[in-house]
């Protein structure tokens, strides 16, 4: 191991040096393969460190911490070769060995290292996968990577995730579309809100606060309209189940806008 370590630092992993690693990385022992795997990132041949992070991927004992880590040392940050890295971070995510939670790691990762060139991969790669429970982490990390790397054209198949029963699902299309902005993604989740259970309006409500410009005055607006609503429903006579739990809804929703805008702006407001 401690050989290992000392590679990792070095430009020496190569010929039989690099052999020595790739038999190592191959041990049943994690933390001797972990350290090995992440000796052979110091290789300059990206495809002994490709192979040698896909190798580590297939293993069913891997956190995502370590997944993260190796990630690092793969990419490297070197601007040279981003496209390069990118493309080879798209041929692991093709890898049908791989699990759908380790390539949710390595989406977020390509979102959170600006791997705009691998936009429509992304998107491409949403399109075409069917939701279920294998592949919902993987679906997840796609949605909210699309979100972080601001891909408008991913926008009409978020809302249409947002038809799952999935609340954690249904929360990360929500997040995804406020950071996509824009007046018609933020109007489409003010117009759905009412669908939702709490955990999901709240998050509305949050991605309209922090969207200000647009998002505040869409949520004065819906105070409004609905105050109107509930105090004409007030007088009528009889009221249905479904009315009442509308009704329910409506002042829940209002109590959390009131709770989460600015105070400033409530007591404008009036």
């Amino acid at each position: 191991m401690k050989g290992c370590k000392y590679f990792k630092y070095t430009s020496a992993v190569k010929g039989r040096v690099a052999a020595r690693l790739i038999t190592i990385s191959k041990s049943t022992n994690l933390v001797v393969a972990y350290c090995a795997t992440k000796a052979l990132q110091a290789s300059e041949n990206l495809s002994i460190r490709q192979n040698g992070l896909i190798r580590f991927l297939k293993r069913d004992d891997v956190s995502d911490l370590m997944v993260n880590d190796l990630l690092h040392y793969f990419h490297r940050d070197n601007v040279a070769y981003y496209d390069e890295i990118g493309k080879s971070l798209k041929n692991i995510c093709y890898d049908e060995s791989i699990t759908a939670e380790k390539k949710k790691v390595i989406t977020l990762y390509m979102a959170d290292h600006n791997f705009f060139s691998q936009a429509d991969f992304l998107l491409n790669s949403l399109e075409k996968r069917e939701y279920n429970r294998a592949n919902a982490p993987v679906i997840t990390g796609l949605i909210e990577a699309l979100g972080r790397l601001h891909v408008k054209e991913a926008a009409p198949l978020i809302k249409e995730y947002l038809n799952t029963a999935e609340t954690s699902l249904q929360i990360t299309c929500v997040r995804a579309l406020g950071r996509l902005g824009g007046e018609e993604n933020l109007l489409f989740l003010l117009n759905s809100i009412l669908r939702f259970d709490f955990t999901v309006r709240k998050e509305i409500i949050k991605v309209l606060v922090n969207n200000s410009e647009a998002g505040i005055p869409l949520l004065l607006q819906f105070l409004d309209v609905n105050q109107k609503f509930v105090s004409y429903s007030r007088d009528q006579s009889e009221l249905t189940i479904e009315m009442e739990e509308l009704i329910r809804k409506i002042r829940s929703t209002a109590r959390g806008i009131r709770i989460l805008l600015p105070a400033k702006v409530v007591n404008s407001h009036g």
